[in-house]
């Protein structure tokens, strides 16, 4: 039996986009026989070590200073996945302590060595580009300098040590400089949980049930890289009759701000039926999916979005700005600039004939491209070859 070893900054429970591709990327490895382990970061309130469905999971207290410097834990996490000595070892994305604080070790791992890119985020940063606020904008410019040493030197001393190296599709941010100096590269789209696809088992969220009108929907965490503000004024524009739902794992500083903003545009337009909610069960998602009107992307940057394919699973059509693959999905519609979003969701919200399009075509594209079974079956062939 193989062992295979996930490197990520975080996993089930905390909930986003990178966690639950890696979740059913190890399960499904279990399922087929492996002995799967998870090395994380600690968050209060979870335990240093437990078994999820049947997976090790080991949390070590790896944090960020605000200079982004790597304190912690680190020489316990080291010395303990160099101890594993795993058949194969997968670091999940780059720009996180996870990964860095191993590249320096990666000669001593004696397993497969696999970089599952993510995208290349810090390399879309531009420098003194106003972002929100000063704090965001001084932060950005920071980091644009910190990631120009970064992949001009740091990662790219390491990256051919990486037996293979994996991105998410062919627009890919990082693709191109891996292509460049990576050994091998290869594509591996996300894919969506089963239960997208399933018909019968769809479970009402009690909250939304209560609307008793269409709605808009965007499902992502609370953050200025996501600019659920952005989408906010969008709406507020649109002047459709539907309600606008925000779904997030938590709140957080910029779920503070997009109050304050609805606040604002309140009073500048006239109340709206605007809900912002956290911590909403993830199995009431599809449901929620499957009965909005329209779904909202924009970010600032992405790259394959799960929740733009999970709305596409459902038959949802989206409108997003220009980032990562949308553009090339055919669910739904591209804008260049968020700023003329409110022009399409006023166009599709008085086209149901091209909504009802828009949707079989994602929903189409999913069944053939985005299923789990044939993502685990890919990473299997990787693993092994």
């Amino acid at each position: 039996m193989k062992s295979i070893l996930f490197l990520v900054e975080n996993y089930y429970p905390r909930m986003s986009g990178v966690p639950v591709v890696v979740q059913y990327l190890a399960e499904g490895l279990l399922e087929k026989g492996y002995d799967v382990s998870i090395c994380t970061k600690w968050y209060e309130g979870l335990s240093d070590k437990e078994n999820i469905n049947g997976i090790h999971v080991y949390r070590f207290r790896l944090r960020k200073t605000l200079m982004k410097r790597y304190v912690g834990e680190i020489d316990s996490y080291r010395k303990f996945v160099l101890s594993l000595n795993a058949d194969v070892v997968i670091f999940e994305c780059s720009e996180c302590v996870t990964t860095d604080v191993l590249l320096r070790n990666l000669s001593q791992i004696k397993g497969k060595k696999i970089f599952h890119s993510h995208g290349f985020s810090g390399m879309r940063l531009l420098p003194f580009k106003w972002n929100v606020n000063l704090k965001y904008t001084l932060g950005n410019t920071y980091n644009w300098f910190r990631f120009k040493i970064y992949y001009s030197f740091t990662l790219k001393k390491y990256i051919k040590q990486f037996d293979e190296t994996i991105c998410l599709s062919e627009m890919d941010s990082s693709k191109v400089w891996l292509m460049k100096n990576a050994k091998k590269v290869n594509v591996l789209q996300n894919a969506v949980d089963d239960m997208f696809c399933e018909t019968s088992k769809l479970i009402s969220y009690p909250h939304i049930a209560k609307l008793n009108k269409p709605y808009l929907l965007c499902v992502c965490t609370y953050s200025k890289q996501k600019n659920q503000i952005g989408i906010l004024r969008e709406y507020f524009k649109s002047g459709v009759e539907a309600c606008l739902v925000f779904i997030g794992p938590e709140k957080t500083e910029y779920y503070y701000l997009l109050q304050k903003e609805i606040n604002r545009l309140t009073i500048k337009y006239g109340k709206r039926d605007i809900q912002v909610l956290v911590k909403v069960p993830r199995i009431y998602i599809p449901n929620i999916m499957a009965n909005a009107t329209l779904y909202l992307v924009g970010s600032n940057f992405e790259e394959y979005s799960i929740s733009l394919v999970e709305t596409m699973a459902k038959g949802v059509p989206f409108i997003s700005t220009n980032v990562g693959n949308a553009c090339i999905l055919p669910g739904g519609v591209t804008v260049d600039s968020i700023t003329d979003m409110h022009t399409k969701i006023t166009f599709l919200w008085n086209n149901k004939e091209e909504r009802m399009r828009l949707g079989k075509l994602g929903k189409q594209f999913v069944q053939e491209n985005c299923r789990r079974h044939k993502a685990i079956t890919l990473l299997e062939t990787i693993i092994n070859r």
